[in-house]
């Protein structure tokens, strides 16, 4: 739940700044509950783990985020030690990236999010050939989420990231 928090807060408030607060809180509850169905859906009915936390919604706030802001630098934890800095250096380079710390990088939106996607969509179908869920996560949720919220932006408001990026209000 601290994970889902800590999500939310880096990608849902610049979300929340764009689209204001009453239609991202219905975004975010749209999302979720397109995920939620999507994981009854596609999860075993026989499944011991049970469909609570907010990771669905999360992930649509993710997606929402990466069709507004998909070249907007986030600053991650980078915790692979093990690798040569000059390695590292180069890897961030090619990829868009600054070293700031040791500890820390900025990355592209689009590289963020879609590392995070790249990871559920394995999981979930792991999840869907399995029938279970993997370690008590809902990838299944986390996918479902992130597709609705790339419905909701493209078919459903089309003219959201176009109003956006020309500068108008949402």
């Amino acid at each position: 739940l601290i994970g889902n928090m800590i999500f939310l807060w880096a990608f849902g408030r610049r979300l929340e700044d764009a689209c204001g607060p009453w239609r991202f809180l219905l975004f975010y509850l749209l999302a979720g509950m397109v995920a939620t169905m999507g994981a009854a859906f596609l999860v075993s009915v026989n499944s011991d783990v049970p469909g609570i936390g907010a990771s669905g919604a999360i992930s649509g706030v993710m997606g929402g985020y990466l069709l507004l802001f998909p070249v907007a630098r986030m600053e991650c934890l980078w915790l692979v030690i093990s690798i040569p800095r000059s390695i590292i250096n180069r890897f961030l380079r090619l990829m868009g990236g600054e070293a700031k710390y040791k500890s820390t990088i900025k990355l592209p939106a689009i590289v963020v999010v879609l590392l995070f996607v790249a990871s559920d969509i394995i999981e979930t179908f792991t999840t869907a050939q399995t029938g279970e869920l993997i370690g008590g996560v809902n990838y299944v949720a986390h996918a479902t989420g992130f597709l609705a919220a790339i419905t909701i932006f493209l078919f459903v408001r089309k003219d959201l990231a176009v109003r956006y990026f020309a500068g108008r209000s949402i």
